[in-house]
């Protein structure tokens, strides 16, 4: 079955020049149809100046378009050419072969199916078919079947190859910008690209930023040949008309701005590009409490305060300050003496603890990584510093003994008294005696408060001639400096000699 192994070899290479064939064919559809989408859509944008979406979809829409193509005259028949994917047959390339020759068509055809059928043929045949498969293939053998494959047929698809080259070399000869700007557009899609215009805008403004909530106003000069006497800003959709400083300069005031804006200037029908006014976050105090922990001797009961920064506290309180605050990376905290920078626990919160002793002045200052915060608020703490207790005396003789003197008064203090004594001391002509103590009982639930008490003389031993020198003192409760006492005048009773 040597003379089968040459027919089939004789198949494969027709087979091969087969799709050589479709693939010189293939390339020329492939260049004529490639060129006729470009003339086509450079066309269409040249005409249309799309936008950034029109663009897109034009340059992509090209892509996918010269993709199918590839495939479909190109790759597809390559990889036949190497047996990749569903080439022809050998039945299907001697059809080919047949219409071709029209004389040997059949004398093909039931060769290979002799052949691909002689494993089912009996023992007792199997001789005379193989002889007969022999003789056909000899007869075969003179026919040339690469000649059924003409590459110079290919020639004619040429002139639908000719009609977009033509086109596009008379637009190249008349205007060669048609060519250059609308690929250049196409190619550039994801970029705004502007329709030349006769003057030029130009920001005055050293930088398109601002605070978030703060107006901004926008300047801009116009140069070139030609300047309009009109120009509009386009926010969102919206014109709005640019105030006429001077023939060239222009300016916009955006007012309270929330957020990034995004605009372009157009005048006389020309668009500039797109600008972007950027809006730098605004470090801002949203709202605050502070806490007051008053000195427990006061007996007043704490408290917390909403958004009051201005305070009148006593002496030794201590303070707690919960500011909340919006867009804020730091807190300041700027005393005369000193400044705290805070640190948030959690985003936007801060706070900051300290007792207070004296008056002061303080104000807050928000900042963040762009800005200080203009925003800053001054307040005035009044610190009520504990005051010295009083003390009032009324003396009273006994009508009856004279050495008996009853005594009365009243005291009085800002938060109370820790105690109340009489004092007194013998004076003699060449002695006197330390002070002796008598403890009053006094409350120390009341401010204020009278008291009474009475002293018999003739209890002390005394010489006559002697004096006796007393007062009454008074401790008020004070724990912040400590007690502070008020005395009554020192009064004398003079022993009778």
């Amino acid at each position: 079955m040597q003379n089968i192994n040459q027919l089939i070899q004789k198949l494969d290479a027709f087979i091969k020049k087969y799709y050589k064939n479709r693939l010189i064919k293939g390339g020329i559809y492939s260049i004529t149809l490639l060129v006729a989408f470009f003339v086509l859509f450079i066309l269409v944008e040249y005409v249309s100046q799309f936008d950034i979406l029109g663009r897109s979809v034009l340059f992509y829409t090209y892509l996918t378009l010269a993709l199918g193509v590839l495939i479909y005259y190109i790759l597809i028949p390559l990889f036949n050419l190497y047996k990749i994917g569903n080439a022809i047959s050998y039945e299907q390339a001697a059809n080919i072969v047949g219409n071709h020759f029209g004389d040997v068509k059949d004398k093909l055809l039931n060769t290979l199916q002799l052949s691909q059928n002689s494993e089912n043929i009996p023992t007792s045949q199997l001789h005379l078919i193989n002889a007969s498969i022999e003789q056909r293939i000899s007869q075969l053998d003179p026919v040339p079947f690469n000649a059924a494959v003409d590459f110079s047929e290919n020639k004619k698809y040429l002139k639908y190859l000719i009609i977009p080259l033509l086109i596009f070399g008379v637009i190249a000869f008349w205007n060669i910008k048609i060519i250059t700007s609308s690929t250049d557009r196409l190619i550039n899609h994801s970029q705004e690209i502007l329709v030349p215009a006769p003057f030029d805008f130009f920001i005055l403004n050293k930088k398109l930023e601002v605070i978030q909530q703060e107006d901004f106003e926008l300047k801009v000069k116009v140069k070139g040949d030609y300047i309009p006497s009109t120009i509009f800003l386009s926010v969102n959709g919206i014109q709005q008309k640019l105030t006429k400083i001077n023939n060239t300069e222009f300016s916009y005031t955006f007012r309270t701005i929330q957020e990034d804006k995004n605009f372009k200037f157009n005048a006389e029908g020309f668009e500039s590009k797109s600008y972007t006014l950027t809006t730098i976050p605004n470090p801002s105090l949203m709202n605050f409490n502070v806490q007051l922990d008053f000195p427990s001797y006061t007996q007043e009961q704490d408290k917390t305060i909403e958004n009051v920064g201005d305070l009148i506290i006593p002496e030794g309180t201590k303070v707690k300050w919960n500011f909340n605050t919006k867009n804020t990376d730091h807190l300041s905290l700027r005393f005369p003496d000193s400044l705290i920078e805070l640190n948030p626990l959690n985003s936007n919160d801060f706070h900051f603890y300290t007792p207070l002793f004296k008056n002061t002045n303080y104000t807050v200052i928000t900042k963040n990584k762009y800005t200080i915060g203009k925003d800053s608020i001054a307040y005035y703490i009044t610190t009520i510093k504990d005051q010295i207790p009083t003390i009032k005396l009324q003396e009273t003789k006994d009508s009856v003994n004279p050495f008996i003197s009853y005594f009365n008064g009243t005291i009085a203090d800002d938060y109370g008294f820790s105690r109340l004594q009489f004092k007194y001391r013998i004076v003699n002509e060449n002695k006197t005696s330390d002070y002796v103590t008598q403890n009053l009982a006094v409350s120390k639930s009341y401010n204020k408060e009278e008291y009474f008490h009475f002293f018999d003389f003739t209890t002390l031993t005394l010489e006559p001639g002697s004096k006796i020198e007393y007062y009454f003192q008074v401790w008020d409760n004070d724990a912040v400096n400590g007690s502070k006492s008020s005395r009554t005048q020192t009064k004398i009773y003079n022993v009778p000699t």
